[in-house]
């Protein structure tokens, strides 16, 4: 590895293992794009207003998308379907995502900036700030529960197909380019792969959280949810499992209906 400064090498793990950002925010119908500070990073993001008029604040959701240009383009066709279903939905990008740059630390810091991004969102007019919750998918899964974990006003979690437990992600991943990017990543630092795990800080979470996770999925398997599914058991906590047929790292298709359907009833149901 002589000759090869150590950042070049974890952005290197990082391209591989698809966190890395890759192009700016696109110019999205119907979205507008917004940005605010957590202390001295500023954070961007699309914000989707709600479809219809209820005359009163609405419960609103933060989405965090995953680390690549496809998961971010994937978050926008989840929040999009979302604000249709009359929720206002952030979708933002953390440190290290499309067009907020900094440092992915996977999990660290990021977390805190999620919870940042429910401040926004709780201080619009037509938000009920009581009613917020917050959904995310693959990693942008792991920092919502972690996220959860750290702020009591959630009052819902959405996980699809989070990473939960980096240890055994590590171990059972596919690709031979996570597990690179787990090592220069995810071990160091205050607390290591443990503080970054939300099965670690499961009874921390109060809201209710929602587990889908694709049955095919190989890049973060299965295992990763059915183990938050356990922890958050074991801590007395509310939470639904549920594995889709035929879907892998990304729900399309027909898993993405029932996906969706899984969602709406868990939100109905948890923001009245």
């Amino acid at each position: 590895m002589h000759g090869f400064p150590r950042g070049w090498l974890i952005a290197a793990a990082a391209l591989l293992a698809g966190c890395w950002p890759i192009s700016p925010l696109p110019d999205v119908d119907g979205a507008d794009r917004v940005s605010f500070r957590h202390g001295a990073t500023e954070l961007n993001g699309l914000y989707f207003e709600p479809d219809g008029d209820s005359g009163s604040p609405r419960p609103g959701i933060v989405f965090v998308p995953g680390f690549s240009n496809l998961a971010f383009r994937s978050g926008i066709d989840e929040a999009r379907h979302l604000a249709g279903q009359g929720y206002p939905v952030l979708l933002v990008s953390l440190s290290g995502g499309l067009a907020t740059g900094g440092v992915d630390d996977c999990g660290l810091t990021q977390p805190d900036e999620a919870v940042a991004a429910l401040e926004w969102l709780g201080d619009r007019d037509e938000v009920d700030p009581a009613r917020l919750a917050v959904m995310g998918q693959g990693r942008g899964g792991q920092l919502a529960l972690l996220a959860a974990a750290r702020d009591s006003r959630v009052r819902a979690v959405v996980a699809l197909g989070p990473v939960t437990r980096i240890d055994r992600w590590r171990e059972t991943t596919d690709h031979p380019g996570i597990a690179a990017w787990i090592g220069e990543m995810c071990e160091s630092g205050q607390g290591g792969a443990r503080r970054r795990s939300p099965a670690e800080s499961a009874g921390a979470i109060e809201a209710p959280v929602l587990l889908v996770h694709g049955a095919r999925n190989r890049r973060i398997p299965s295992e990763q949810s059915r183990l938050m599914a356990r922890a958050l058991e074991r801590a007395g906590k509310r939470v639904e499992l549920h594995l889709v047929a035929g879907a892998g790292n990304h729900f399309v298709a027909a898993p993405r209906e029932r996906m969706r359907s899984l969602v709406a009833d868990f939100l109905g149901r948890t923001l009245p």
